[in-house]
């Protein structure tokens, strides 16, 4: 699988001709290999739509939903009996016996989600955004403009590669949401 997802990646110019599956982690197409930020981020672009907001109920206890549908963890999953670290989670299925289950899951960003997610919707008044018209993400209205705008350079570069092999602003735009990325990451350590 590895080998046909390197291969993949050659094919449409994502690295180059040189690298090959035994090489790929020690080279510089892996650069961000060992930034949690950006691993969080690819695991929520990998796994959207399956998402789930953890909320905190009046008994200090938490429940997690997916739009209105309440979802819980599976025995077998690593947030089972342990506080999920963050309040959004992607995940990579749910089942349903009695009640709607999910396990492998990740805690992930608001702005990997930002990034991301669908469609974006910003609410100036209430200083948020909406995604997908259920994630409701609190950020100042400039920060947001400032992620629609690179959702659309991530679009068009990306249309770019894919098209015509258009690599030229590639590494300034990646470069910009591995800060992005990283400063939120920097943000909420400080906060726990």
């Amino acid at each position: 699988l590895r080998k046909l997802y390197v291969e993949q990646l050659k094919l449409i110019g994502f690295i180059p001709e040189t690298i090959s599956e035994t090489n790929l982690v020690s080279s510089d197409a892996n650069i961000h290999g060992r930034n949690d930020a950006v691993i969080d981020a690819v695991i929520t672009a990998g796994l959207y739509p399956n998402c789930a907001h953890r909320v905190k109920e009046s008994n200090g206890s938490y429940k997690v939903f997916n739009r209105n549908e309440q979802l819980w963890f599976h025995r077998s999953s690593v947030f089972y009996e342990s506080k999920v670290p963050r309040e959004w989670v992607v995940y990579h299925e749910k089942f349903a016996t009695h009640k709607t289950y999910i396990s492998i899951a990740s805690g992930v960003s608001s702005y990997g989600l930002i990034l991301f997610g669908n469609t974006l919707s910003i609410q100036y008044t209430s200083r948020s955004v909406i995604i997908d018209k259920w994630i409701e993400l609190r950020i100042p209205a400039q920060l947001a403009v400032f992620f629609r705008e690179v959702r659309i350079g991530i679009s068009v570069i990306l249309e770019s590669m894919l098209t015509v092999g258009n690599h030229a602003e590639k590494d300034a735009v990646l470069d910009s949401i591995v800060r992005l990325l990283e400063l939120e990451e920097a943000s909420s350590n400080k906060s726990n």
